[in-house]
């Protein structure tokens, strides 16, 4: 749980924590493997990924979710990024490298997952702004970014 004090400059309200783990994933022709959920604000698009469940490590959970959204089996690298996010939640959001292993990308019976697609990074960068310096600086970098998004107060 958070717990903000407004001395701090921190949000003076507890929120709930969850943990989320993304996969990116590119291919020999320059593409990020993305999926389009629908939410109740609308469609969104992301890298395939989701919430850990309890007793998971966040590398299980992404390769539980990648293949529960898009069919792949795929094995997990290192952290490419760390974001949090405070709305409702406060999530811990960790972008993980993973390569392809096994199994053809198509649409899964997720009833959140509307669409499964491999797109060019810079249609990927546009429906994902929130990465700094973008995805393609991210693939195949050594380094970890960190990213944050917060209430507005």
């Amino acid at each position: 749980m958070v717990k903000d004090t407004q001395s701090e400059g921190r949000l003076p309200v507890e929120l709930p924590r969850v943990d989320v783990g993304y996969a990116l994933i590119s291919n020999a022709e320059g593409e990020v493997l993305m999926v389009c959920n629908l939410r109740s604000s609308g469609l969104s698009w992301s890298l395939p990924g989701g919430s850990r469940e309890p007793g998971e490590t966040l590398e299980q959970t992404v390769r539980r979710e990648v293949r529960e959204e898009t069919g792949l089996v795929v094995e997990v690298g290192g952290v490419l990024a760390v974001g949090e996010r405070l709305r409702n939640t406060h999530a811990l959001i960790v972008t993980f490298a993973a390569t392809f292993a096994g199994g053809s990308p198509a649409l899964q019976e997720d009833e959140d997952v509307v669409a499964v697609e491999w797109c060019p990074v810079a249609v990927a960068e546009k429906r994902m702004p929130w990465y700094p310096g973008g995805l393609a600086h991210m693939i195949g970098a050594p380094g970890v970014v960190h990213y944050s998004e917060f209430l507005e107060r």
